[in-house]
């Protein structure tokens, strides 16, 4: 089936993880944000400013310079806030696509514990999307069995929802299916009929998504989905035979 390329995590990672209340003037303004963190002593102040710095370089896709501002807002943050554990999502997506697997596993691990305390009782996308930004490098370093968890929880969470969230949440849903079916049979984790069903209800619950979602994006991966469903239908056929 071939490895899914990195456009299926580089598309629509611009998305809302949510944005701390009183800071909208911090928000796409990095001179503010640099005059705050050169000028201001106030540690809370210096906080929203270096992560809105750091969410504006990641907009731009310049995650090199994101890494570090993220760094500083994560250590002047109240520990277990959820601002903290918010930094922490968005450092674990930079080293992710700077193809700093370990790195992004250990901050997306440390978002996930933070929001697990913080979340128990709603949905918070920065704290979910970090299960799937924790799954696509597990996938990326071939930990299919720990990806697979991950894709299942963000899938899990997500699912019930989607249509009422972000698009480039339910984007991602879609994705992950995929990345979990691919996951699946890379892992060699088929073990019976039921196994097979699934596989062929996660590529189209992919597809169903896709259909849904009116974005350029979403289509392209639609016509992936479809080639997928052929190629894994071909392959249980001639195994079959």
């Amino acid at each position: 089936m071939g490895d899914i390329r990195k456009i299926f995590v580089l598309i629509g990672l611009i998305f809302l993880l949510g944005v701390p209340a009183n800071s909208l003037e911090l928000e796409n303004n990095p001179d503010e944000c640099t005059y705050i963190i050169n000028n201001i002593e106030n540690p809370e102040d210096k906080e929203l400013a270096y992560f809105f710095r750091g969410r504006y370089y990641f907009e731009k896709k310049e995650y090199k310079k994101a890494i570090p501002d993220f760094t500083n807002s994560i250590k002047l943050a109240k520990p277990n806030s959820e601002y903290q554990g918010e930094s922490y999502a968005y450092r674990a997506i930079c080293r992710m696509m700077l193809d700093e697997h370990y790195s992004a596993i250990d901050d997306a691990t440390k978002a996930i514990k933070i929001g697990s305390v913080q979340n128990k009782y709603g949905f918070s996308e920065w704290y979910e999307r970090s299960y799937y930004t924790r799954g696509i490098s597990y996938y990326y370093l071939k930990k299919y069995s720990a990806a697979i968890s991950d894709f299942s929880h963000y899938i899990n969470k997500v699912s019930p929802i989607w249509n009422d969230c972000d698009p480039t949440i339910a984007l991602f849903l879609g994705n992950a299916y995929m990345f979990r079916v691919d996951s699946i049979i890379k892992s060699e984790a088929i073990n019976s009929y039921d196994d097979i069903v699934g596989l062929f209800n996660d590529m189209q619950s992919s597809i169903n998504i896709y259909s849904e979602l009116n974005m350029p994006e979403a289509a392209n991966f639609k016509i992936t989905a479809f080639e997928w469903l052929n190629d894994l239908n071909s392959a249980l056929v001639g195994g079959a035979e």
